[in-house]
């Protein structure tokens, strides 16, 4: 890991509480211990961006969604709650599996919240 993060560093990416961000990157990198897991969903289905480099291997969407929405159950991160509302704001997600797994995660009050927020955002 260290490798990687001095190469990423030397690209101008800055590393934030294991995320690298870089300011012309609208992604977030994270390198994720197997198996990858949100909360106590184990993920089996990824999204996959060819690039002449190689293959990519992503979060769907929704798993993205749940991922940043963890970190707001979990630890009350707003920041989290705001990311995950911005990638719903930018694309169609299937918020009926967010809220299944948000319940049985033993959130869906806190989902109830983040779904409020995103009504009023998609309203303004």
């Amino acid at each position: 890991m260290s490798k990687v993060r001095k190469v990423l560093m030397g690209e101008g990416f800055k590393e934030k509480n294991r995320y690298f961000k870089h300011h012309k990157c609208p992604y977030i990198i994270e390198f994720v211990t197997p198996p990858v897991a949100i909360g106590k969903d184990p993920i089996h289905h990824f999204e996959r961006i060819k690039t002449k480099l190689g293959t990519i291997k992503l979060l769907r969407l929704e798993d993205s969604v749940k991922d940043r929405l963890a970190s707001f159950f979990h630890w009350n991160d707003r920041e989290g709650l705001e990311q995950a509302m911005d990638i719903c704001l930018e694309r169609k997600v299937d918020l009926n599996e967010i809220k299944i797994w948000a319940d049985n995660e033993g959130y869906l009050e806190k989902f109830n919240t983040f779904h409020q927020d995103l009504k009023k955002k998609q309203k303004s």
